[in-house]
């Protein structure tokens, strides 16, 4: 489905452009135009898969906790409440994200221009020996958006960061209070928790935080 999605937006996006009048044209930014086909509407692919585990994630939290209740009873919120705690953490972060990628869109937007502007003048800059110009140009361009690019794949480590540790956190904060309240804890129970947060921490929240991301990342478009 999400690759349906990104040819019919990609199709849409080229008859939109034959029904353009030449007047329109001229006030089209070739840059954005590129780059909303090759890399905007990529995220269909990249992250479209992930969409229904808004759903699917709130719903093994609910059965990973039935679970996970039945071995720790309500010492196995602590865990859960782990997991809740970092929701609103991680939508912090795609926000910030939001705004990067927004920016980085700009800029990526700008280089394209500028260098598909300068591969139509070549000769004239050839001519007028403007090439070594235009080229440091095109370098602080690429410059800017490599920053802004470092910048999200930074916020984007964070998130996945905070999703990847959920499992380790939330266990060893589960079995500490089940153990401190003076319960014994068990082998079997031990492990078969290990194994369901295991499963929470793909669906409830790695998987989650990306089809938060990606229905983010589509409000761009």
């Amino acid at each position: 489905l999400p690759n349906h999605i990104q040819n019919a937006l990609i199709n849409l996006v080229f008859r939109k452009i034959t029904k353009l009048s030449t007047d329109s044209l001229t006030k089209i930014s070739m840059g954005k135009l590129i780059n909303i086909c090759t890399n905007g509407v990529n995220l269909f692919e990249q992250l479209g898969l992930f969409v229904s585990n808004i759903v699917v994630g709130l719903i093994a939290l609910v059965a990973g906790g039935a679970l996970l209740w039945q071995y720790f009873g309500v010492y196995c919120l602590v865990g859960l409440g782990y997991i809740v705690f970092w929701f609103p953490w991680q939508q912090f972060f795609i926000m910030i994200s939001l705004k990067e990628r927004d920016r980085t869109n700009i800029a990526t937007a700008n280089r394209i221009r500028m260098t598909s502007e300068t591969i139509e003048a070549i000769r004239l800059l050839k001519m007028y020996t403007w090439e070594l110009n235009f080229k440091e140009k095109i370098e602080n361009l690429r410059k800017i958006e490599m920053n802004m690019l470092r910048k999200g794949a930074i916020t984007s480590s964070i998130i996945r960061g905070l999703s990847f540790s959920t499992q380790v956190c939330s266990t060893f904060l589960m079995f500490l209070a089940y153990a401190l309240s003076g319960h014994t804890l068990q082998v079997g129970e031990v492990f078969s928790a290990y194994f369901v947060i295991g499963y929470l921490r793909l669906y409830s929240s790695y998987f989650f935080g990306l089809a938060l991301n990606f229905l983010t990342d589509a409000r761009i478009l």
